[in-house]
């Protein structure tokens, strides 16, 4: 979040996901074609958590909603 403020601030060029920069109208791609890496995203969670219901659903949310993001 702070380097992501710094970037806004116009500290200098930084590098974001694509799928923040996009909210953002004030922040453009720079050498869009030089930098491009894949970030993997892994949600876990404790074995033991698995079968409690609260966690399970906090669980799903969130692979729900970073999948949808994660395809930005």
């Amino acid at each position: 979040m702070v380097h992501l403020a710094a970037i806004r601030a116009g500290f200098g060029i930084g590098i974001c996901q694509q799928g923040i920069a996009a909210r953002d109208a004030g922040l453009v791609p720079g050498l869009p074609e030089a930098f491009q890496f894949d970030l993997p995203l892994w949600i876990v969670m404790h074995e033991d958590l698995r079968t409690s219901a609260r966690c399970r659903a906090v669980f799903d949310a969130l692979a729900a909603g970073l999948g949808d993001r994660s395809a930005v």
